[in-house]
């Protein structure tokens, strides 16, 4: 099973179609330990597009995605960008890490996740870093400007 996408698009951009949830184990909980006596509703998934990101080493969730499904924080990391360690106060700024449950459903794929939460982008709700890319086999064809994201297989010599 595989997705293409063509990097040829208007903005040039590889995004791909995600599902984000709330995790497994907290769902369940909401739908039958306590969640009906707490009258506590169920966050719909979001769906949306992911940006794909070779250059991200961790996967990250847009900020207003995290509060619209009460994503659980679940650790901090200090954030990284191009320029380096961005640096307010003199001292490394931290983003919060959430657990999350991600589909992508034109791989079939679907995992529980770490996601850094990130300022929001109009493109897209998620980027998929290395992290999850790792699970896949990304190849690009530079000449046509395509992108082919499949499930990966193990090859044997």
């Amino acid at each position: 099973m595989s997705f293409e996408g063509d990097l040829a698009q208007t903005d040039g951009v590889p995004l791909v179609d995600v599902t984000i949830d709330i995790q497994s184990f907290y769902r369940s909980y909401l739908e039958t330990e306590n969640g009906g006596a707490m009258g506590i509703a169920l966050p719909v998934p979001v769906r949306g597009r992911a940006l794909i990101d070779t250059g991200a080493s961790m996967s990250c969730v847009c900020f207003p995605i995290a509060e619209q499904l009460k994503l659980m924080r679940i650790g901090a990391v200090t954030f990284r960008g191009v320029e380096g360690a961005r640096t307010p106060n003199r001292s490394a700024e931290q983003a919060p890490i959430f657990g999350a449950m991600m589909q992508i459903p034109a791989l079939g794929w679907r995992n529980e996740v770490r996601l850094v939460g990130v300022q929001p982008d109009p493109n897209h709700i998620a980027i998929l870093g290395r992290d999850i890319l790792s699970a896949f086999r990304l190849e690009y064809n530079g000449p046509t400007q395509t992108l082919r994201l499949s499930a990966r297989t193990l090859q044997r010599a």
